[in-house]
């Protein structure tokens, strides 16, 4: 290993804590990862496979192991609320999912813990791997597009998951949210909150003022709005069957069949499909993302 490359991050880290000069952080991350390719190096040369049922008594590893475990970070049921919001915010920008996941990670980096940043199998980085988790999650219940252009591809929120997010970032300081983006909730707490959250907001968007007043808030366009307008019985009958699905708990049975092949009938609607590509949210939403991810840390 080059001892030289361990004080140069040193004193670059030094430097970085007195200045906050941002373009050390560049140098820094470029360090760390010859580093880390030093340690790969080493490795392959000594023939060292890693095994997670290895053992180590080292008090020193056990607190490092703890400290970059997975119950350090957050789960892919914590995020599925947040990457909803974070697609809402940025509806329309055409990323890729990689690229996505990684400013996501970006915008958040204030609230992260160390276990996110730990590397999990694949080499990925915890949080990239719980986003694209909670992606699937999201996909599951219709927010997101899963025709053929969008499937592979990247995440877009289907007009679906546009009204869902779109009722949540306008009650976003309701107490049922602030308890899920606890991070120290279980997993399975964190997905039955979030599973109710969405319930709630489905509820709210069946009552047809509350249908009309999100149109209204998030259409940028007026022709937007009005063709949201014509196809209000047969959403409300998606959300309504959403809603009660979500209500009665998930279950492999005939009604989760029934819900996949009716969102698979709703992904192949041209017509569908033709709307969530028009969709333009408003410019002048405040979108003060900022707070919304801030109660992640001061929930309690």
């Amino acid at each position: 290993m080059n001892n030289e490359i361990i004080d140069s991050i040193n004193k670059l880290v030094l430097n970085y804590e007195n200045s906050k000069d941002e373009s050390l952080l560049r140098n820094i991350n470029r360090l760390l990862r010859l580093l880390e390719y030093q340690s790969w190096y080493l490795k392959a040369r000594l023939g060292i496979i890693d095994s997670k049922h290895e053992n180590f008594e080292d008090d020193q590893l056990k607190k490092y192991e703890k400290e970059f475990s997975y119950s350090n970070a957050f789960s892919k049921y914590h995020l599925i609320i947040p990457l909803l919001m974070y697609l809402f915010k940025n509806y329309n920008n055409d990323r890729s999912a990689l690229e996505i996941s990684s400013s996501f990670m970006e915008e958040l980096k204030d609230f992260l813990r160390p276990g996110d940043y730990a590397k999990t199998k694949t080499g990925a980085q915890r949080f990239i791997t719980n986003t694209r988790f909670a992606s699937n999650e999201l996909r599951k219940f219709g927010m997101l597009r899963s025709d053929s252009q969008y499937f592979f591809h990247t995440w877009k929120l289907s007009p679906y998951g546009v009204m869902i997010a779109g009722s949540l970032y306008y009650d976003f300081r309701t107490d049922d949210l602030k308890k899920f983006l606890d991070y120290k909730l279980s997993k399975d707490t964190a997905l039955t909150n979030a599973l109710k959250l969405i319930a709630s907001a489905a509820e709210d968007i069946i009552e047809r003022h509350k249908f009309e007043k999100i149109l209204r808030l998030i259409f940028y366009e007026e022709v937007i709005y009005e063709v949201m307008k014509l196809y209000d019985d047969r959403f409300i009958k998606f959300v309504t069957l959403i809603k009660n699905f979500l209500r009665s708990g998930i279950k492999k049975e005939t009604a989760a069949k029934n819900l996949r092949d009716f969102l698979n009938g709703l992904n192949h609607d041209q017509e569908i499909s033709k709307l969530a590509d028009s969709i333009k949210l408003k410019k002048d939403i405040d979108y003060n993302m900022y707070q919304f991810y801030s109660i992640i840390n001061n929930s309690g």
